[in-house]
């Protein structure tokens, strides 16, 4: 069959692979950027950026695709082909509203941003953050006001949209609303009755701890003929499928840092090998949103890590690789570690119950922001308010307080809902994971964690983005769209007295 008989639904097909393609690339060098480019090289990666995004638009605001999405429509598909076409759709529609002058200049905005936060934040500098955030936070403003129109949602919703398709702040409030007084109440009662927190600092060189990292991926199902480790700033999976990159930060005072991280990232990183191979060029084959891709990493980080059953099997790879240390690592002290509850500045060092309150200051914080309500020069002391008011904590800096996070320098507004809905979603499908396998405990204290993982493919990572929306991919996996009482009935039965 050549190209001139093809279906418009399959030419559609061939236009949105290279369009996949494209995006792989531009994924490769924002890796790049963050881990091994040197300093001076950033223009010379804006401008591939920039030149790739161009390349990108043209490609699909061609307006044959218009005409060959109506064709399409008449052709008789099968279910994945719907779904394909209906994000192809989306995908056209957006790219269609929102001019490449525009997409340019954020581009190019976001990427100065975060190479400025980069040497701001260690200097306590907000003022010169602040120059480079204001035209970017414009830019992103600009944005979603058009994403908004086209998807008939408000301006920040259709923010959330590029992270969580389909879902609603209104939603999210709600969901927050249920659990913020609950989570704080527990946090209270659990630091009043906590023991202290075990020691279990050492010295922990940086290559052993990266070999127990590498151990404990490969345990998990991580692939490394498709996958690597490395170091950067802030630790992030990337990459798609055959190609996936994870990186972590060492502290070798801590190997729970370094290794909690690593944990993390490995659910994302399974959750991105295991997607459908058939369509890993196609829309419908990636991923649905961050607050799925959230849940998979913190089914293993939150779900899986903080177990008795996980410290069992934790304890013979510490025992293996710090024998020195080995008298600290009895499976109390290793859990009183990973469970124990404080009060504290940084998001990305939280424990889980009160993880989410770092979230709910910042998402509250962004919608503002995105409205027009806060001004950035008034960012620092409207965090230290909330952050007070959430966490009982108030920074003394910049760099430890607004400054923190790697998303607003990006632009990737909307994204940290994804955080909170993703632990949501990570307990709903844990309490049906562990109801379908009988002997589930037993599986992770021996480190067996093939059939745990068989299941989430089965559930979640094979189907892509078939589903379309987050709420009936988990009606398919468990009977149910997110329902927040599993989360609460989790941390209750965890961390309540």
């Amino acid at each position: 069959m050549t190209q001139k008989t093809l279906s418009p639904y399959k030419k559609l097909e061939t236009i949105f692979k290279k369009l996949t393609i494209l995006d792989e690339i531009s994924n490769l060098i924002h890796w790049d950027i963050e881990v091994m480019m040197p300093p001076s090289a950033l223009s010379m990666h804006i401008d591939k950026l920039q030149f790739l995004a161009k390349i990108r638009s043209e490609i699909i605001k061609n307006p044959k695709i218009y005409d060959l999405i109506g064709n399409a429509k008449s052709e008789t598909l099968d279910k994945w082909q719907e779904a394909n076409l209906q994000l192809m759709e989306k995908n056209y529609n957006l790219a269609q509203a929102i001019p490449i002058k525009l997409e340019q200049k954020f581009i190019k905005a976001s990427t100065h941003c975060n190479a400025v936060w980069r040497e701001a934040r260690p200097n306590n500098d907000f003022k010169s953050f602040a120059a480079a955030f204001k035209p970017m936070l414009q830019l992103t403003r600009e944005m979603a006001q058009i994403r908004g129109e086209v998807l008939k949602m408000k301006p920040y919703d259709a923010l959330i949209d590029q992270y969580d398709p389909g879902r609603k702040s209104y939603e999210i409030d709600a969901f927050f609303s249920a659990i913020q007084g609950k989570i704080q109440d527990l946090v209270q009662s659990r630091i009043e009755s906590q023991s202290p927190k075990p020691d279990l600092r050492g010295h922990y060189p940086e290559d052993i701890q990266k070999a127990l990292g590498s151990e404990c991926m490969h345990d998990l199902g991580f692939d490394f003929d498709r996958g690597r480790l490395d170091i950067s700033t802030h630790p992030f999976c990337s990459g798609s499928m055959d190609d996936i990159r994870i990186t972590t930060r060492y502290n070798t005072s801590d190997f729970l840092q370094s290794l909690m991280g690593v944990l993390h990232e490995t659910g994302h990183a399974i959750y991105e090998m295991n997607l459908p191979k058939k369509w890993s060029n196609q829309p419908v084959g990636s991923a649905l949103g961050m607050a799925i891709h959230e849940s998979q990493s913190h089914f293993v980080e939150m779900q899986l890590v903080p177990t008795k059953e996980f410290m069992v099997y934790l304890q013979q790879k510490l025992n293996k690789h710090f024998p020195e240390h080995a008298d600290k690592f009895t499976t109390d002290a290793l859990l009183g570690n990973v469970t124990h509850v404080e009060r504290s500045l940084i998001r990305v060092e939280a424990d889980e119950l009160t993880y989410p309150l770092h979230i709910m200051l910042r998402y509250q914080l962004e919608k503002l922001l995105i409205s027009d309500q806060l001004q950035v020069d008034d960012l620092p002391q409207a965090w230290n308010e909330r952050m007070q008011r959430l966490l009982g904590v108030t920074p003394t800096d910049n760099k430890d307080g607004c400054m923190q996070d790697v998303h607003w320098p990006s632009g990737a507004f909307g994204y940290f809902p994804s955080y909170t809905l993703g632990s949501m979603t990570a307990a709903q499908l844990a309490s049906k994971c562990r109801s379908d396998i009988a002997n589930y405990s037993e599986q992770v204290s021996v480190g067996h964690f093939q059939e745990i993982f068989s299941w989430l493919k089965n559930k979640v990572h094979q189907h892509g983005s078939r589903f379309t929306t987050a709420d009936n991919l988990l009606l398919h996996a468990t009977g149910e769209r997110l329902n927040p009482q599993h989360y609460l009935d989790y941390l209750q039965n965890k961390y309540g007295n």
